[in-house]
């Protein structure tokens, strides 16, 4: 009898272990997917399994997933003739998506130009060092923003800065709701004449979502390996982000 026991505990773990094995995690949604069992939406941090059904409210919404026992991640998709598939996802955030404060000092346009090639994502802020010499900052010289808000309204806005250091705040932009993109131009006034410099666009990122994203990957990962996969998946979804603007806000979420 308790051999029999021993053998039905085994095989019920054998089972668990398996089961979890099978399931997953969002960690990331975009747009809506509804669970078709009980028609509502996925939800950050709810757990899945591919044996589930799922209705897509768009073509390109997309769901990214993390299996939390071997670590692997999925992006959970619609094809064109309405198959859903699973399908695995190795990215990992490229050089350019990353940057620092203390790295490249802005010395002309071409400077700014490459910088603002990539969707810059802002969480709080963004600091970019510049050259002091060719861009003096005071009262008639300095950095501004031009672009149109949502009643197609131009919309100028001066950039704080601070010695050598321009600071691009979260609240230059008047964005309309969560998760959009502004297409701007980043300019320098001089005296009485104005130079632009780059076009740039700018996504903001639902920090609340973010905050879950979060909760979720400290529940898995060292905090080396958490901090790496963060900015993998900033990167992923939104764009180029400043490190030390991720750090703050893992600072903020500890």
């Amino acid at each position: 009898m308790k051999k029999t026991l021993l053998i039905l505990s085994f095989i019920l773990i054998i089972s668990n272990i398996t089961k979890s094995q099978e399931n997953y995690t969002v960690i990331l949604l975009n747009g809506e997917i509804k669970n078709q069992s009980n028609n509502k939406p996925l939800q950050i941090g709810e757990q899945i399994s591919k044996s589930m059904s799922f209705q897509f409210a768009q073509q390109n919404n997309y769901a990214l997933l993390i299996n939390k026992i071997k670590k692997e991640r999925v992006i959970l998709r619609k094809k064109p003739n309405d198959d859903i598939y699973f399908a695995k996802s190795n990215f990992t955030v490229a050089m350019s998506n990353m940057s620092s404060r203390s790295g490249l000092c802005f010395k002309n346009s071409v400077d700014f130009a490459t910088y603002f090639a990539d969707t810059l994502a802002i969480i709080e802020k963004t600091e970019i060092i510049f050259d002091t010499e060719k861009y003096p900052t005071d009262s008639i010289h300095f950095f501004f923003i031009s672009y149109m808000d949502k009643n197609n309204k131009a919309v100028l806005r001066k950039l704080k800065s601070k010695n050598d250091t321009l600071i691009i705040n979260y609240n230059d932009f008047s964005f309309t709701n969560i998760n959009n993109n502004i297409d701007a131009k980043i300019l320098y006034r001089k005296s009485d004449s104005s130079y632009f410099l780059s076009n740039m666009t700018v996504t903001t990122i639902n920090k609340e979502n973010l905050n879950k994203t979060y909760k979720v990957l400290k529940e898995i990962y060292n905090e080396d390996e958490l901090q790496k996969e963060f900015f993998n998946i900033i990167s992923f979804q939104y764009g180029k982000c400043q490190e030390q603007d991720v750090l703050n806000f893992i600072d903020e979420n500890k």
